[in-house]
């Protein structure tokens, strides 16, 4: 399964694809996008929506908060966006030093959303005693 998570913002919003397989995480792709810092609102917003676009096509979406995937990928809901990026790099393998702060934040919201896919699965496939 292939996840792609976002971390909004009107100035840097992350993006990252992470793949389950077997059993195993696999980053697919990271980055961030810049809307034109000068742009009204709604131009911003389009500017956004169209990079989302070419990088996503008819997928389902799934909502979490930050503490949420804080603690999926942490341990600890409260984490910083530094050890955010140093949980999301080892679980990845990732030996990337520049992956942006957004970006890393975007992973998680994937790793976040694998994990709890797979914990659910686990809950769905276990018979009652």
């Amino acid at each position: 399964m292939r996840v792609l998570g976002i971390d909004p913002s009107l100035r840097s919003t992350g993006f990252g694809i992470v793949e389950e397989d077997g059993g195993r995480l696999v980053p697919v792709a990271y980055g961030i996008i810049k809307p034109t810092a000068s742009l009204p609102l709604h131009l911003k917003l389009a500017e956004i929506k169209a990079e989302l676009e070419t990088i996503m096509t008819g997928c389902g979406f799934a909502e979490y908060s930050a503490l949420e995937i804080k603690k999926a990928v942490t341990g600890y809901g409260q984490a910083d966006k530094e050890q955010v990026l140093t949980m999301v790099r080892s679980l990845l393998g990732l030996d990337d030093d520049d992956v942006p702060l957004d970006a890393s934040d975007a992973l998680a919201a994937a790793i976040c959303h694998l994990n709890a896919r797979s914990f659910q699965a686990k809950v769905d496939d276990k018979e009652p005693s």
